[in-house]
């Protein structure tokens, strides 16, 4: 079956299906889904968690095989966490076909596959074919513009925070389409005012008065080339604890995008913008950004990304933090 992220909770407050592929380019949406599916696994005795990732280049297809086929004798149920990128070696993908196909007999066994987003094409693939047959393909749209203050009223509304129509439009223009940051501010209303109606004299000084960081900031500081504050802002998330997965997620969107701009002629980038879902007020970082990199230079540092992917899910040799001090750096520089 096919599913979107508002139907998914209350799909599994019915039913568990053993396979799940969540696939999309807005981190929050994604970690909030998996959360949701692991829940409701654990609840059902599901106890064990595996997480694996299959890259085209780095999956051990013999240990993926022995870890799936080596049931335990004391018949413990497991959920297995799969994270792909957009291209999977024939190997793995004909592997993932095989083990889908026998999967919902295993009864002690839950598949989540959570990859960025695919195309229409990618989506015909078997194994994607598989897990719609056996269980639910989620695809996870960005929040534009036009629905993006519906979605801060039924979240603010969720956590029991009750928004004006002022402060819904306050919001919207504060964030500007970063969902993490939504969230993180409706977090705090929930604790200062849960169940009152949030006005926009309410709202203003709580959007002023935040001088944390978060990684939208990030990206501003590398597209405009401002290093020291970039750094400023990497070293408060990490000694926050912040999830290094969800800045390299946004730091490889960033660099995905401006791989597109740098090489569109200059009457497509209006065209660009709005398919990226990039904000009138954001275009002028992009702007600064393609004024320094080049295509060539913004390819490696996304190859340094996928390098930095692998540290992070214990696949790498090197200290992640370190390597993301290095890409966020990278980012800032000036070629030519």
């Amino acid at each position: 079956m096919k599913l979107n992220v508002e139907a998914l909770q209350k799909h599994l407050e019915k039913n568990l299906l053993p396979a799940y592929f969540i696939h999309g380019d807005e981190p929050l949406l994604s970690l909030e889904s998996v959360d949701l599916i692991h829940q409701k696994a654990k609840s059902l005795g599901f106890a064990e968690c595996i997480k694996l990732d299959a890259t085209a280049n780095n999956m051990d297809l013999q240990a993926l095989t022995e870890l799936t086929q080596n049931y335990s004798l004391f018949g413990d149920k497991r959920r297995i966490e799969l994270s792909i990128n957009e291209k999977l070696s024939d190997d793995v993908e004909s592997w993932l076909t095989e083990f889908l196909k026998i999967l919902p007999e295993l009864n002690d066994t839950i598949l989540t596959i959570k990859a960025p987003k695919f195309s229409a094409a990618q989506l015909k693939k078997k194994w994607v074919e598989k897990v719609e047959s056996i269980g639910a393909v989620i695809t996870l749209w960005e929040v534009d513009r036009e629905h993006l203050p519906k979605w801060l009223f039924h979240r603010a509304e969720s956590k029991n925070v009750k928004l004006s129509r002022e402060a819904v439009q306050m919001l919207s223009e504060h964030v500007e389409g970063n969902l993490l940051a939504a969230a993180q501010v409706i977090e705090k209303l929930a604790l200062l005012m849960p169940g009152v109606i949030v006005r926009e004299e309410h709202i203003r000084p709580l959007l002023a008065s935040d001088a944390r960081y978060d990684v939208f900031d990030l990206t501003e500081s590398v597209l405009d080339g401002d290093v020291n504050r970039a750094l400023k802002i990497l070293e408060q998330l990490h000694a926050e604890s912040f999830e290094a997965t969800i800045i390299l997620w946004a730091l490889s969107k960033e660099l995905r995008i401006l791989a597109d701009l740098s090489t569109a002629p200059r009457s497509d980038l209006p065209f660009l913008y709005k398919r990226y879902n990039v904000w009138d007020k954001r275009q002028v970082h992009y702007q600064r950004a393609l004024q320094r990199l080049n295509n060539e230079f913004i390819l490696r540092l996304l190859v340094d990304a996928q390098k930095i992917d692998l540290d992070i899910k214990g696949l790498g040799r090197g200290h992640y933090w370190y390597a993301l001090k290095h890409l966020v750096t990278g980012f800032c520089v000036k070629i030519g």
